[in-house]
């Protein structure tokens, strides 16, 4: 294990205790801003003041926190391939629409997300906020995204139609020619098939939906 950054460390730690930055913050009585820097390994070398509690959460020497010394049962890290999560910035759906001109700094103190999942270095998450989509996924839904899947049949994709400035979810189907958009609910009032065009923009596809039950 040794040569893994604090970074890597700590989000390796936080996914096995699966545990969100915001959680951490609060039970450590670190700023959470500061905590979501050294998270995403914008802050390399945090002031003791931080390592120590999050040594001390863990029940771990500040050495590896550092990934100076070994963690028994986390392993060396070979690429970001072998990472068993990643950390996905949860966006709102206005800066979905505008996600790759966000700078860095933006991104980093944005709540983080993490999953499991396979995904690009492009995605990112949102949180479900309406009945639209109901009973697939349900107002406070957080759902993962990635841009660069491809469009394909019967998929869940986050598009910014034309004109719009916000992006919405559908469910899309195709007749082999053309992609068509869809509602969910069939309470509420558009709920037909509405045809995709070159206009509208896709913005990624659902890949996982997360969501707590207490």
């Amino acid at each position: 294990m040794p040569n893994m950054t604090v970074s890597e460390v700590l989000k390796t730690l936080m996914f096995k205790e699966d545990i969100r930055v915001s959680g951490l913050a609060r039970k450590i009585g670190v700023p959470q801003q500061t905590l979501q820097r050294v998270v995403a390994g914008l802050s390399p070398n945090p002031h003791e003041a931080t390592l120590v509690p999050l040594a001390e959460y863990f029940n771990i020497t500040i050495d590896q926190l550092k990934g100076k010394a070994d963690i028994p049962g986390i392993r060396t890290l070979g690429g970001e391939e072998d990472k068993p999560w990643h950390e996905l910035p949860l966006l709102s759906w206005d800066e979905a629409c505008e996600y790759d001109t966000l700078a860095k700094e933006t991104l980093a103190a944005k709540k983080h997300i993490l999953t499991e999942v396979k995904v690009s270095d492009a995605a990112y998450a949102l949180t479900m906020q309406d009945s639209s989509m109901e009973p697939v996924y349900p107002a406070g839904t957080v759902m993962i995204v990635d841009p660069k899947l491809e469009l394909d049949d019967r998929r869940y994709v986050i598009v910014k139609l034309k004109g719009e400035n916000r992006a919405i979810i559908r469910w899309v189907t195709t007749d082999g020619r053309d992609y068509f958009l869809k509602l969910l609910n069939p309470d509420l009032s558009g709920a037909g098939l509405v045809k995709l065009t070159s206009e509208d923009k896709v913005l990624g596809v659902v890949v996982q939906a997360k969501r707590d039950l207490i």
